[in-house]
Order: structure tokens, then C-alpha cells, then sequence
């Protein structure tokens, strides 16, 4: 059975937060894409993010700005 790999959502990396995963991985000093948008009105295209080294949160102002997140995916 093959693997189906997609960007994890802020809730699988809260969840992963709570489990620990920053005990587990390595080179989390960055901002990592989630696959949810904020549900803010007037910023509805903006993704959420989360910080590799300490785990705070926040939503990014601009989608289109790869030069300074990374991505980690998850498979199921």
C-alpha cells in the first residue's frame, strides 16, 4: 500500500506539539506551512504557521512569500 502525502493542518502540528515532535526532529529553527487558512475575514488566504522552536503559532500575511517557511509533510 503506498503512502498519501499532504501538508499537515495547524491542528495535526498542535497535536504533534503535544506529543512532542520537537523532541523527535531536527532543524526546526524556521516557520513551517500548514495546510489551514485563517478564518479572519479580510485574510481568509492567509495560511497559519508554526514556529519549529518553540511552537507558538500565528498566520501568515503573505501566501505566496516562500523564502522564509519550510514544509514538513505528513502521511497516512
Amino acid at each position: 500500500r503506498s503512502v498519501i502525502w499532504r501538508l499537515p493542518t495547524i491542528e495535526d502540528w498542535k497535536l504533534a506539539e503535544v506529543n512532542g515532535f520537537r523532541k523527535v526532529f531536527r532543524d526546526l529553527d524556521s516557520w513551517f506551512w500548514s495546510a489551514t487558512s485563517s478564518s479572519h475575514a479580510d485574510q481568509v488566504q492567509h495560511p497559519w504557521m508554526i514556529y519549529g522552536t518553540d511552537g507558538g503559532v500565528m498566520y501568515w500575511n503573505w501566501r505566496n512569500d516562500t523564502s522564509s517557511a519550510k514544509t514538513r509533510c505528513v502521511g497516512h
